[in-house]
């Protein structure tokens, strides 16, 4: 490769990782180009950009940016992909093609500013979604709630059922 054809990959990687915290390296050894065309389009179709990466080039635009220690992790057939999005949401979508393409393997990544191994990224993935939480956190505050209101129904009830049967002993 021409060393200004080198150069502008490596712009184009910077840039491409300059505003994310989080990536995920992921080895392919095996899959053919059109399988890896359609990773690439279920991952855009979930906001993930995947690319397939040339390491030594990678290995410059991280180093430009800051992330050094992310360099070890680059091996072998490299691919990456990337979201400026939530981190959960892409451990799920990497981990579940890695469960569906047999040729598909996460190596290591980069989440929320820290170096993670697979079995970190592998946790991330079983983190319920933000709605999820959202609907627990919910349920959580308005639970007690719910008591006090059902145990103060069940003693206006009770005092209703009093008073009806007192008013039926009084017109007997």
């Amino acid at each position: 490769m021409a060393k200004e054809l080198k150069k502008i990959i490596v712009k184009e990687y910077y840039s491409f990782l300059e505003d994310t915290k989080n990536y995920i390296f992921v080895s392919f050894k095996g899959l053919n180009s059109l399988e890896t065309n359609e990773l690439r389009d279920g991952f855009r179709n979930k906001g993930i950009v995947f690319r397939v990466v040339k390491n030594s080039l990678l290995i410059i635009a991280l180093k430009e940016i800051g992330n050094d220690g992310v360099s070890d992790l680059v091996s072998g057939n490299c691919g990456i992909a990337v979201s400026k999005g939530d981190c959960v949401e892409l451990s799920k979508a990497v981990v579940d093609c890695e469960k569906k393409v047999s040729n598909f393997k996460v190596t290591s990544g980069y989440l929320d500013g820290q170096n993670v191994d697979v079995d970190k990224i592998t946790l991330y993935s079983t983190i319920p979604d933000r709605s999820v939480v959202n609907c627990q956190v919910l349920s959580g505050i308005r639970s007690p709630m719910v008591g006090i209101a059902n145990s103060l129904n069940g003693v206006l009830r009770s005092l209703h059922v009093c008073l009806n049967e007192i008013k039926n002993k009084k017109e007997v």
